[in-house]
């Protein structure tokens, strides 16, 4: 079961690295019985923190696309500085934000990163690999 918490209406951001951190660890205490908790950004709507009971938390982007869809993509994680896809919240701020900009011009960002990855499997075959810090 989840819980979703919204952050919202203040003039300073209450959705720091430090509360989601503490939101995870109540998880993982199990001072909250919760298996996970969604908390949305209030400075960037559509970014969202989702924190598991395992101590696990990920950075999602979920914005309104065309008539009524909305797109849902993990964009990465916070939990481990050492991951290849760790994000701190800065960047998961900036990167919801160049996606939301990607929509507005009509462009689905999921296709877009799957014509990326055929386009270079066609250039690279079985010699692709991720770039280096990915």
């Amino acid at each position: 079961m989840a819980r979703r918490i919204k952050l919202s209406n203040v003039s300073q951001s209450k959705f720091t690295e430090e509360t989601i951190l503490q939101v995870a660890d109540d998880l993982q205490s199990g001072r909250n019985p919760l298996n996970r908790t969604t908390i949305s950004d209030d400075m960037v709507t559509g970014l969202k923190a989702e924190c598991f009971n395992s101590g696990m938390i990920t950075w999602h982007a979920h914005v309104p696309f065309g008539d009524g869809d909305r797109i849902f993509m993990k964009i990465g994680t916070m939990h481990d500085k050492k991951s290849d896809d760790y994000l701190s919240l800065k960047e998961a701020r900036e990167i919801v934000k160049s996606i939301k900009a990607i929509v507005a011009k009509g462009i689905d960002p999921r296709d877009a990163l799957l014509k990326r990855f055929i386009f270079e499997l066609k250039r690279d075959g079985e010699n692709f690999k991720l770039p280096k810090g990915m």
